[in-house]
């Protein structure tokens, strides 16, 4: 129970590749292996020309981006990812040299933190700050595979805290620290504990209570909301690369008796307003790992008035041994708009980068 989440983040904190890519936790697993020590990776991308739509005209703007990166592997207790693309505008406008909407408000500058953790999955407490990609809440019943910055003009640093004390396991997140906008927590209560002790696989059992609430107060103002869900869940099969729960569940939201939905099975979902979500993301790497192509989508609201779609691609071709490459990326996004609606755009760049790893 206490590595959902957890992981999930801390995937793609670190792009070290080659021999600095071994993971902390498969290093640990050698009998007599000496203490991990650090590992670092600095890079800069320059980006020719980035394409991004001007959120208050309709009209597409180039961009010069620069984008510097540090990161620091201290092992499974520490680590963090420091960097912020730099957009700079070479031409023909009066509005600054910077593009002003990366950083026109607080929240913004906690875009240099991609990512700081303090501590890992087997100890007592942890935090996580940075960038939230694809956060699920514990269960994931009111938060699943979130993002924080999917919003183009909105950059915050989001953070989360998972503490472990006997039976119960918690983790509380905001999605801004830095900002007002959506924060909550969960807490999941290990049955098998409670009843006979401590057991040699925890969070098979239990009975988890949540809530979340978006004060809509920051990266666009919104209505505020209250969701809450208490549901159980069983671990029934345990194999290597492989689990099957049985669950159930009711929320809502407090106060509003005809907003509702539960969920029962392995993992099917119903919602009394008839709402479904997609999201996927495929990535491959090729030639020896010279060539990386991503794909992901999401469909937003489906069998509603207001669908709203994402996609993105990216590659990356790996040149004179692999420290420098060349990259293409491009995709569709959505605008917020003072009428308080999403407009679609789409953004495009290619340029090059390199990279050391130790």
């Amino acid at each position: 129970m206490g590595n959902r989440g957890w992981a999930v983040l801390w995937l793609g904190l670190l792009s070290i590749r080659g021999a600095a890519t071994a993971s902390p936790d498969s290093k640990a697993s050698v009998p007599n292996e000496p203490p991990r020590s650090w590992a670092s990776l600095t890079r800069l991308e320059v980006a020719t020309l980035v394409l991004l739509p001007h959120s208050g005209r309709g009209e597409t703007e180039g961009f010069v981006q620069l984008e510097p990166t540090l990161v620091l592997d201290g092992g499974p207790e520490f680590g963090i990812n420091l960097g912020a693309p730099v957009r700079l505008r070479p031409w023909g406008e009066d509005t600054g040299f910077v593009r002003k909407q990366d950083w026109d408000s607080l929240s913004d500058f906690g875009q240099v933190v991609r990512g700081l953790k303090l501590g890992s999955n087997n100890a007592p407490v942890g935090v996580w700050f940075g960038a939230l990609e694809s956060y699920s809440l514990l269960s994931a019943h009111l938060v699943r595979r979130y993002s924080n910055r999917s919003n183009p003009d909105y950059h915050p640093a989001g953070g989360f805290l998972t503490g472990t004390l006997g039976p119960l396991y918690t983790q509380a997140f905001a999605s801004d620290v830095l900002g007002a906008r959506l924060m909550g927590a969960e807490v999941a209560l290990d049955l098998k504990h409670v009843l006979f002790g401590q057991p040699r696989e925890p969070g098979r059992y239990t009975l988890a209570l949540s809530a979340v609430h978006d004060w809509g107060k920051a990266g666009g103002r919104a209505s505020s909301v209250t969701l809450a869900h208490l549901d159980g869940t069983a671990v029934v099969v345990v194999r290597p690369g492989f689990e099957a729960h049985l669950l159930a569940g009711w929320g809502g939201r407090p106060g509003e008796g005809s907003a509702w939905g539960a969920v029962v099975g392995a993992g099917a979902e119903a919602f009394s307003w008839g709402r479904v979500d997609v999201d996927g993301h495929v990535a491959v790497q090729l030639f020896a790992r010279s060539l990386e192509v991503a794909v992901k989508g999401l469909g937003m609201g489906m069998g509603q008035a207001g669908v709203r779609y994402l996609g993105a691609a990216e590659a990356r071709w790996r040149l004179l041994g692999g420290q420098l490459y060349a990259m293409g990326t491009g995709g569709t996004l959505l605008f917020p708009t003072p009428e308080g609606t999403l407009r679609p755009g789409a953004f495009a760049s290619v340029g090059l980068g390199v990279d050391n790893a130790r």
